[in-house]
């Protein structure tokens, strides 16, 4: 999963990541499928976060994260994300 995040951060935002430390793994069962989650956090990076692929990005308080609308499988990491 590490590494994953890494590459994606590279690709999507230009970034380097270091260090990506877990934070969270959880299992969502959807009508037709189920998903496993690893969730890691990224504390300290290399670069200017931006936009790659032409998606809209902002930074965002953790606290104001149940203002958005997430996929039901990301409700546990949002709720403990707030309570960090």
């Amino acid at each position: 999963p590490g590494e994953a995040l890494e590459r994606e951060l590279r690709e999507e935002l230009g970034i380097e990541t270091a260090e990506p430390q877990s934070f969270l793994q959880l299992e969502h069962d959807y009508e037709k499928h189920s998903v496993r989650l690893h969730f890691l956090i990224v504390d300290r990076w290399q670069g200017n976060p931006a936009s790659m692929e032409g998606q809209e990005i902002q930074w965002v308080r953790r606290d104001s994260l149940k203002n958005y609308e997430f996929l039901p499988a990301n409700t546990p990491v949002i709720d403990a994300l707030c309570s960090r």
